[in-house]
């Protein structure tokens, strides 16, 4: 009846309440990491969620392969006989970083040519090879580390 309603509603405001900066901010750094996790593994992967990304030109890998010994010394890790796609000397993998507020994380590279990698470029010839994650992955997996964080918020409250 509406006693139990009422009992309800105090219920949900003092869950409401719980749910402070702090714990908001939380939430925003778990999301971010899972972002940061899907970049990482899309480098590893040298894919766009299970997507591979195209394969380097003959010219890309005759002037790498004659470059720098890092270039080569990549491929000998990887045990391919090519160079990791956008690994050459590993700059635009290690720069990417999460920003957060209390309301919102992002993830990106301050690297100027990142954005020719991710979008790709006709003019440059160079393909796209998209390492973000794509937005209905990052709602997707936002909406699932809410719900958890949710979750664990109610386990720890006394309604």
């Amino acid at each position: 009846g509406e006693r139990g309603t009422k009992r309800l509603q105090k219920k949900f405001q003092r869950l409401a309440a719980s749910i402070d900066f702090r714990k908001r901010t939380a939430l925003m750094t778990r999301i971010g990491i899972q972002l940061m996790n899907a970049v990482a593994k899309n480098f590893k992967e040298e894919a766009h969620e299970g997507e591979p990304w195209a394969p380097h030109s003959g010219k890309t890998i005759s002037m790498r392969r004659k470059g720098t010994s890092r270039s080569r010394a990549a491929a000998k890790r990887s045990g391919t006989s090519r160079p990791r796609l956008l690994q050459d000397t590993g700059n635009l993998r290690r720069s990417f970083v999460k920003r957060q507020s209390v309301d919102w994380v992002s993830v990106g590279s301050p690297v100027e040519y990142a954005p020719t990698h991710e979008y790709g470029s006709r003019k440059l010839n160079i393909p796209r090879r998209k390492m973000l994650p794509s937005t209905e992955y990052a709602l997707k997996m936002a909406i699932k580390t809410t719900e958890a964080y949710i979750t664990d918020i109610i386990k720890g409250e006394r309604l």
